[in-house]
């Protein structure tokens, strides 16, 4: 093999890496430098191209080059947004206890984010991004972008209907057990405003309006402290769905595409 072909093949392994990094905010927030993204990728390239030194490809013309170029860019954006369907899911559970504590008016501009956040969505958030790294996520996601050149051959395309079907189901399941995540601490609430209302009802001369949101605040967070071993083992379940999900969703591209 020619040099240039192996530059060739080092360039489009790290377009992959490039674009599925630009859409991680598990590895790299919204201030990262785009030069470390880059940096990072390139390290990382030159390291997986030796497994594919002999890898045959065609990129004799410049139309095949540029869909190559595509095919690459497109694929690690799809990847990462499927990896990054997971903290969305565990945000929107701390969203939702935000709505029902009364937190939901306190939001603040998450600069890592690029978005507004409220306190118990934020707290999630980091509380994620720390089981993440300590179960050695960060491993995880390098395994799985090295699996994805070994399921789908550089240059092809890896968007097709049934893949991009595959990531919308991974989003309803982790939808699901971020819901699941929340369900506890939204029932002690409910019970909280059922006996709230019984109050009212048996002592009317108690404004129940203005002691009932500082009685839930704080029913909602002695929950959250007593359910956080629960909160815990959830979201590395959530974490631990990753790689099936990936895995689905390349077996999903066509076998005619793969070996193309």
């Amino acid at each position: 093999m020619f040099e240039t072909e192996y530059l060739l093949i080092t360039f489009l392994i790290s377009l992959r890496l490039i674009s599925f990094f630009m859409v991680l905010p598990i590895l790299f927030p919204k201030g990262t430098p785009n030069q470390i993204k880059i940096a990072l990728s390139l390290v990382l390239a030159f390291i997986i191209s030796s497994y594919f030194y002999d890898t045959a490809i065609d990129l004799t013309t410049a139309s095949s080059f540029i869909m190559a170029v595509i095919s690459e860019t497109c694929a690690g954006l799809f990847l990462g947004i499927a990896v990054s369907l997971t903290i969305e899911a565990i945000r929107i559970a701390g969203s939702l206890l935000d709505l029902y504590v009364g937190l939901s008016m306190v939001s603040l501009y998450d600069p890592t984010t690029s978005s507004n956040s409220s306190l118990i969505e934020r707290l999630f958030y980091y509380i994620a991004i720390t089981v993440f790294l300590i179960a050695d996520g960060h491993h995880l996601l390098i395994n799985i972008i090295i699996e994805s050149y070994e399921a789908v051959a550089l240059g092809n395309n890896i968007v097709f209907q049934d893949s991009i079907w595959i990531m919308l189901q991974g989003f309803v399941s982790y939808f699901a057990l971020a819901v699941q995540l929340a369900i506890p601490v939204i029932l002690i609430i409910l019970i909280t405003d059922i006996i709230m209302g019984l109050v009212s009802r048996s002592v009317p001369q108690i404004n129940v309006m203005i002691l009932g949101l500082p009685i839930k605040l704080i029913a909602g967070l002695a929950a959250i402290l007593l359910f956080l071993p629960y909160l815990l083992r959830g979201i590395a379940l959530i974490f631990d769905n990753i790689p099936t999900n990936i895995r689905d969703i390349l077996k999903a591209v066509p076998v005619m595409f793969i070996f193309a």
